[in-house]
């Protein structure tokens, strides 16, 4: 039997043994005891306060302090997990790495909500500007440019289709209406990445992470001269710290027209034809035995009956988008690389006699790689490359010219093509109603053939050191396009049957050559490209102050950006177009109730003189968040969310009217005077004004918006209502007042025009 002190002798041999096996796991393999540690921030940097950081192992919980920060134990192999309301969860296994920086994504909707801005991020609730986002799953669809898929799918961006031609059917996009005089000087500015002036129709949809629309002053004002039209900012994906993520998506489509006009028949044209010249006093033009013939279509050479729009449109055509992607990295590296095919049909018909390709058909291939490192603790380089190579084939006329001569072709003119595949004509002259088949598969063909590189390389440096939540970034991006255009175009000879005696001997037609033309194709080219340099560097300042209940940001920007035309037309436009200028914008919110923020663009231009080169543009806005005051608590059933806004400021525009329009444009050959009579006569070249220049300035637009949204229906239903007021003044227009007894060639512009939307 064992005595009481044998039994205690044995206890403390057993604890002895426990002490020294975990001091052995302790030194060994994965019962290493570590402390890890962490600081937790939002999208925008900000550090977050009372994030529950678990060991899901142990059950040991910690909460970051004011300055995000946690420490607690933990071994190797043990998963820890970040948790709290309004964000997504982010868990991470510890490995050898015991110092974590961890950015924790808000979930969609919620209070914490962030959403992109000019020059940056904000957290949803705290916007004062009228904006809106578009849910990127709802353009993923099978189309060849991206702004031919937005129309009704964002509040206040209006989208118009001028053609349906594969490859050239991008909308006009328009944010709140036409807003100056004008196409090209309504387009809104887009921004890719941060970068200006890129093409919105160069991406592939499923490349892109955000889409978001800038609408008014505290918006827009950010962007001086260039965002008086509004703001289009997009994002492509970024990568993520976790495996290797590939994906594959393919869409098929089909495409049709929508409407088409309906034409008379031949029977219905003849007759109608027939009542016109009989009411109006003259002879029928067809006779009844005419009109049998035609219909009987016996001898459709010498009576045709043709349905235009059938003959030359087909009912369905065919186009698909592929894309494959992968999307990964590690805690310091993360990637995302995608590529992209497009194909489109036309439903422009080919007849397949040609010995060329004349189909009208657009290929696009995208590439989009961005590449985000962490050099340091406090440096951060990010890098993007994207691009496009595309074909697009077209016959030798324009669709478009082909369409408006089947409008001007009646169905008993012609028939589509003479045996011999020979073009039936009616005139000398091409102009004079040229058969709509023939337009298009006789004619030859045209391709087009165009790459663009967009690369954007950025280098953030967080500067803690000297003042929390301090941060400098510089940017730099480089943007090339290029485009070479073949013309392979042909005049075939025309042929017109002899009606009063249309068969020769042997039986074939009698057919006459009215024009003379070339079987050849001819050839001819042109060439097109620019190339962008965008340089961009900004201070930015985000820190919650006082018990986290004050939140202020501050951001200042320095930025130019160059685009040089290399095959440009004249000298004014081989000149590089360059604007550079400064940005600002302050914020201030207060428990997430009260929001100000105060914006600023200063830009100058090389399109106006010295003197009025640099236009200072301001706005300022409010929000308040009533739903978050106490006395709303007794609606709050009724109503979960409710919101106020309202901003006023001024944007800038320099775009309309001519380029360089302060000077004043000379002719040193134009036409002189003669002298002297008949042999005699001796003739002196002379120097003449073409364009008179004037003291034009910037156009200014004065916006003004007041917002209201709300969630109700337990937040099943969320309502945004704006109200705006934009004054446009100062808009170029050539001066439409001065009489012909003046003598001049071209009215001076000036800043004349005054719309309000």
């Amino acid at each position: 039997m064992f005595t009481k002190n044998k039994l205690l002798c044995l206890g403390m041999v057993v604890i002895l043994c426990c002490n020294a096996f975990a001091l052995l796991a302790q030194n060994t393999g994965a019962g290493q005891r570590l402390t890890v540690t962490g600081t937790i921030k939002d999208p925008m940097s900000v550090v977050i306060p009372g994030i529950n950081v678990q060991n899901l192992r142990s059950n040991q919980t910690t909460i970051t302090n004011l300055d995000g920060f946690f420490s607690l134990e933990a071994i190797k192999g043990d998963s820890i997990v970040a948790t709290h309301i309004g964000y997504k969860p982010y868990a991470f296994v510890v490995s050898d790495r015991i110092e974590f920086a961890i950015t924790m994504e808000p979930e969609v909707g919620s209070l914490n909500d962030v959403v992109v801005v000019g020059y940056g991020q904000q957290k949803k609730i705290s916007l004062v500007g009228a904006q809106a986002s578009v849910n990127i799953e709802d353009i993923k669809t099978p189309v060849a440019n991206l702004s031919a898929a937005l129309s009704g799918r964002i509040a206040g961006l209006i989208g118009v289709q001028r053609t349906g031609l594969p490859g050239s059917n991008g909308a006009d996009l328009w944010i709140r209406g036409i807003s100056t005089f004008g196409n090209n000087s309504n387009s809104p500015l887009v921004i890719v990445d941060g970068v200006m002036g890129r093409d919105i129709n160069a991406f592939d949809p499923e490349d892109i992470a955000s889409f978001t629309i800038l609408k008014d002053a505290s918006a827009t004002a950010v962007y001086g001269v260039a965002g008086a039209n509004g703001v289009i900012l997009i994002t492509t994906k970024r990568g993520r710290a976790s495996k290797p993520n590939l994906m594959f998506n393919y869409n098929q489509g089909i495409t049709a027209f929508t409407k088409t006009p309906e034409l008379t028949n031949a029977q219905e044209y003849m007759e109608l034809r027939n009542e016109a010249l009989v009411a109006s006093g003259l002879d029928p033009a067809y006779s009844q035995d005419y009109i049998d013939s035609t219909l009987a279509g016996n001898q459709p050479y010498l009576y045709p009956n043709v349905d235009w729009m059938k003959t030359i449109f087909t009912n369905a055509a065919m186009n698909r988008r592929a894309n494959f992607s992968a999307r990964g990295g590690s805690d310091n590296a993360q990637y995302y690389v995608g590529l992209a095919y497009y194909e489109e049909g036309s439903l422009l018909r080919t007849d397949g006699l040609q010995s060329y390709d004349a189909d009208t058909r657009f290929r696009r291939y995208n590439f989009t790689s961005n590449v985000n490192m962490n050099w340091t603790k406090t440096t951060k380089f990010d890098l993007g490359v994207q691009g496009y190579i595309t074909n697009l084939n077209t016959p030798g006329t324009n669709p478009q010219e082909a369409f408006n001569r089947v409008m001007q072709t009646h169905p008993v003119l012609y028939p589509t093509m003479y045996p011999g595949n020979l073009l039936p004509a009616v005139n000398q002259s091409l102009d004079a109603q040229p058969n709509p088949y023939g337009l298009l598969t006789q004619r030859g063909f045209i391709n087009t053939a165009s790459n663009q590189v967009y690369s954007n390389a950025r280098i953030t440096q967080d500067l803690k050191g000297i003042l929390k939540g301090l941060s400098a970034s510089v940017l730099y991006s480089f943007d090339a396009w290029n485009s070479h255009t073949i013309n392979r175009v042909r005049d075939r000879s025309s042929y017109q049957i002899d009606r009063g005696n249309p068969y020769n001997a042997d039986g074939s037609l009698n057919l006459t050559v009215i024009r003379e033309g070339a079987e050849n194709l001819g050839y001819s080219r042109s060439n097109n490209a620019n190339r962008k340099n965008y340089l961009e560097a900004s201070l930015n300042y985000a820190n919650n102050i006082i018990n986290q209940d004050h939140h202020i940001t501050g951001m200042l920007l320095f930025n130019r950006r160059e685009e040089i035309y290399a095959f440009a037309d004249d000298l004014p436009s081989s000149l590089p177009y360059r604007m550079q200028g400064l940005a600002g914008r302050a914020t201030y919110a207060y428990k997430d109730k009260y929001f100000a923020e105060f914006n600023f663009g200063y830009n100058g231009s090389e399109n106006f003189t010295p003197d009025n080169r640099f236009g200072f543009f301001p706005s300022f806005g409010a929000g308040w968040v009533v739903s978050n005051e106490d006395f709303f608590e007794p609606v709050s059933n009724v109503l979960q969310f409710l919101k106020l806004r309202y901003s006023n400021g001024y944007i800038g525009s320099g775009s309309g009217g001519r380029r360089f329009g302060f000077l004043t444009l000379v002719n040193s050959n134009a036409t002189g005077y003669t002298f002297g009579y008949g042999n005699q006569e001796t003739g002196y070249g002379g120097v003449a004004i073409t364009d008179y220049g004037s003291n034009v300035v910037w156009s200014k637009s004065h916006k003004q918006n007041f917002g209201v949204e709300f969630k109700t229906l337990g937040n099943r239903l969320s309502v945004t209502v704006d109200f705006f007021n934009d004054k446009r003044t100062g808009v170029f227009l050539n001066r439409g007042s001065l009489p012909d007894y003046v003598g001049l060639n071209n009215s001076p512009y000036g800043n004349l025009g005054v719309i309000t939307n």
